[in-house]
C-alpha cells in the first residue's frame, strides 16, 4: 500500500530519490541499501518512537510519512489510506495484496462490462519469504482490443507506467505479471486461452527466476495463478 501511495500522488515523484546504493539486502527491506546519516537516524526515530505509541492506542491501522528536507530540516507529515490484507496461499507462495486494491480492480471490471477487461499487474517479489506482494493493477491501455468472451491487452503506454513506479520506489516495484476480468456467470478460473497467457508469462519471467502473476476477476472472487518456479 506504501508503494501504491508513492506511485499514484505527486509527492511521491521524488520520495525516494536519492535512495539507490549498492548493497542488497532482500526486498522486505527494500533491495537496496542506502548509507544514512547517524544524525537523520536520531532525528526519525524520536518521531517514530513518539508516534508508535500514539498509533498502539489507536483500533485503526495507519500508514504514516515523514520526509525531512536536507537543506531545511523542516519535517513534512503525510497521512495515506490503509486498507485491510488479503492474502492466497498458492503453492509454496504467499500472495498478497489489499482490499483498496481489491476494490479498484472490481471497480474496473464493472465499468467495462459486459465486455472483459484487464491490465498490468506491478509488485515485486521476496524470495527469501517465499512472497509476492501485487502493488497495482493497472486499467487497460488505450489500444486493448475486448469483447464479452475475450481481451487482449494493449501496449500503448505500458513500458512507461513500469519505468515510473521502478524509478519512483528505488527499483522495487517492476512488472510481475497480468490481471483480467471474466464476465458475470463464468467463473474466476483459467480458461485454454489464460493457461497459454500464464505459460508465456512464465517464461518471460524465468529469465529472472521469478514465479509470474496471473489474476482473474470474477462476479464474486478473484483468484491468483502462479507460473514458473515450482508452481506451475
Amino acid at each position: 500500500q506504501y508503494y501504491r501511495q508513492i506511485i499514484e500522488n505527486i509527492w511521491g515523484e521524488n520520495h525516494l530519490s536519492g535512495n539507490l546504493g549498492s548493497f542488497s539486502s532482500g526486498a522486505s527491506c527494500r533491495d537496496i541499501s542506502f548509507k544514512l546519516p547517524y544524525s537523520s537516524i536520531v532525528g526519525l526515530a524520536a518521531i517514530l518512537a513518539e508516534q508508535i505509541t500514539k498509533m498502539y492506542e489507536q483500533p485503526a491501522s495507519a500508514i504514516k510519512i515523514w520526509t525531512k528536507s536536507s537543506i531545511s530540516g523542516a519535517v513534512t507529515y503525510i497521512k495515506c489510506n490503509s486498507s485491510s490484507e488479503v492474502s492466497y496461499k498458492v503453492g509454496s507462495y504467499n500472495v498478497f495484496m489489499d482490499s483498496n486494491l481489491l476494490d479498484k480492480i472490481y471497480s474496473i471490471r464493472k465499468k467495462a462490462l459486459p465486455l472483459e477487461t484487464g491490465g498490468i499487474l506491478l509488485g515485486y517479489h521476496d524470495l527469501n519469504l517465499d512472497s509476492i506482494f501485487i502493488v497495482d493493477a493497472l486499467p487497460a491501455p488505450s489500444d486493448s482490443k475486448a469483447t464479452s468472451t475475450s481481451f487482449q491487452r494493449g501496449t500503448q503506454g505500458v513500458v512507461s507506467c513500469v519505468d515510473n513506479a521502478k524509478e519512483r520506489t528505488a527499483n522495487i516495484v517492476d512488472y510481475i505479471g497480468e490481471w483480467h476480468s471474466h464476465p458475470n456467470n463464468v467463473e474466476a478460473k483459467p480458461s485454454k486461452l489464460d493457461e497459454i497467457q500464464l505459460c508465456q508469462l512464465s517464461k518471460q519471467l524465468a529469465e529472472d527466476g521469478l514465479p509470474a502473476v496471473q489474476v482473474i476477476a470474477g462476479e464474486y472472487a478473484t483468484n491468483v495463478f502462479l507460473g514458473g518456479g515450482d508452481d506451475q
